[in-house]
Parts: C-alpha cells; structure tokens; sequence
C-alpha cells in the first residue's frame, strides 16, 4: 500500500489530539461537580450502542467469523476499555499535554506483543526510530517545578505505563483476529466487548452508574452533546488506525501515533490563547522551550521511520 497507510494512519493521531483536549476539559468538569471520573468511562463504551447499528448497516451485513476469533476481539474490547480507564485517570493527575506523550511507549509493547503473536520484527532503523520517538516522549513528559527542577511524577507515568501496554494488546488482538477483509466485522465485535465492558461496569460500580445518570439528567444536552461529540471523532480515529493496521506491522503503525503530542501541544496552545474558559496548558517561553524540544526529538524519529 506504499505511504497510503501512514497517512490513514495519520488521522488517528490529528483525531485523538482533538479527543485529549476534550477530555482534559471533561475530566476537570467531573472534579469540579465531585462525579467519579468513572461517568467519562461510561460515556466512552456505552457510545458503541450507536456504532454497532452503525456498523452493520454500512457494511451491509457481518461477514462470518469464527468463535475463537470473536471470543478475543470481544476480550480486545475489554482490554481497551481498560486502557482508556487508566488513560482518564491520568488526565485528571496532569495536563494534557503532559500525559499524552506517554502514549509514546505503546510502540514498545506493541513490538513485544507483535513479536510474540503475529511474528513481526523491524528492521535496526526501525528501531532506532523507535529509541528516539520514545526518548522525545520522556523528555516532554519531564516537568519544571517552580525551583526550576525536573520531575517525573510517578502516579502519571505509573498509570499511562498499564495504558500503553493494554493499547498495544489490543492491537495486536485486533489485528491477530481479523484481515482487512472482515474490517467492518472486526470492529462490529471488538465494539461489542467494549459494550459489555460498560454494561458490567454500570451494573456492578453503583458510584458510576449514578454519576452517569445524575450527569446526563443534569447537565442536559451540553455535556451529553460534547461527550457523544468527543466518543465520534475518537471512533474515527480508531477505525483509521485499525484499518492502517492491516497494511503495516503493528509497531510501525503505532509510532505514526508520535504526532499526537505534537498535535496536542499545537492545539493546546491555540486553545489556551482562544479559548481560555476551555482549556489553560503552560505556554511560558521555559515550558515551550522544554516541549519543542521534546516534539524535535519525536519528530527526528518519525522521519527516520518512513526511511
């Protein structure tokens, strides 16, 4: 497919940028009406009720699968629910602009678990690409204290290592169950256990349950629009993702995800200076000077990727 898949893949990253801004505006709401940031999570996997529907009548139909391939995208779904639960969490510790580049260690999980299940290996650029996207990610997850010192804080890091690592398996779950043949019915599942995940967790976390409610009967259609708003764009991105992961090994497909930061800071700082009610992120000449450095190294290492 030559480049093609990396610019459908570019789309994925240019979307969730757009998504991590709203949630960070989101997740914020939620701490400051005292709702569990839970209620986010139910938004996000109680949208797919909208995309199954969806699914089949763009695809005009499902195409038929076997049970052990449906057993584990619908595991898939359950394993990203998992990932955005720990990815939410985080974003209510930090900024976004912070939390997102750890997003930048998928690709080492994602090489592992391609290794292991789908038999990928990448080349020594490759991998080179690969240290120097991960490094620029460290570098911009690094923050300045007000004595000028760096840190790392832990809890974040902590949380986006578990998110990183169960993003990556379920791409490699997607991708290991399905072909570019059955795309449509690969996400027809893997929605369907992302589903069942919220069903459960409505069912069996009362404190989630009745934040959800009390949000939507509460806040009426603004929040409910922006989150059904948000859960679109980020069901796009994963569909462009998804599908570029048919044509690439899976590794590869997630370092195309390095932009996202860029992507995040870029729009972060447009919406600081537009839209400051929004979204606030840091934009003093220290804290930008620190980024773009980050951003450089990230962008060094995509480069070397398309090699």
């Amino acid at each position: 497919m030559g480049i093609g898949w990396f610019l459908i893949a570019l789309a994925s990253p240019f979307l969730s940028a757009v998504t991590n801004l709203i949630d960070k505006y989101l997740t914020g709401h939620m701490k400051k009406k005292e709702a569990p940031i839970g209620v986010l999570l139910l938004y996000s996997t109680l949208f797919s009720a909208l995309v199954l529907p969806a699914v089949v009548v763009w695809n005009g139909g499902l195409d038929v699968m076997n049970l052990w391939s449906v057993l584990i995208l619908i595991t898939a779904g359950g394993i990203e629910v998992c990932a955005i639960a720990l990815y939410l969490f985080a974003l209510s510790k930090e900024e976004a602009s912070i939390v997102v580049p750890l997003f930048q260690f998928t690709p080492i999980f994602g090489y592992v678990f391609g290794l292991l299940l789908l038999g990928e290996a990448l080349t020594g650029m490759q991998i080179l690409s690969g240290c120097l996207v991960i490094a620029g990610g460290v570098v911009l997850s690094l923050e300045f204290s007000e004595e000028s010192r760096l840190r790392l804080k832990k809890a974040v890091l902590i949380l986006m290592l578990g998110s990183s690592a169960a993003y990556a398996l379920f791409d490699v779950l997607f991708k290991y169950a399905g072909s570019s043949d059955t795309f449509w019915t690969v996400v027809f599942w893997h929605h369907v256990g992302i589903l069942c995940s919220g069903l459960l967790l409505a069912l069996f976390v009362p404190a989630y349950r009745k934040g959800f409610i009390a949000n939507v009967t509460g806040n009426g259609g603004r929040v409910l629009g922006l989150n059904i708003l948000n859960e679109s764009l980020y069901a796009i991105g994963i569909f462009c993702f998804n599908f570029a992961l048919f044509f690439a090994p899976v590794a590869m497909v997630m370092m195309v995800s390095v932009y996202q930061p860029v992507f995040v800071f870029v729009l972060g700082i447009m919406a600081t200076l537009l839209f400051p009610a929004f979204l606030s992120e840091k934009i003093s000449a220290r804290h930008l000077l620190h980024k773009l450095i980050g951003i450089g190294i990230i962008v060094t290492g995509s480069v070397l990727l398309l090699l």
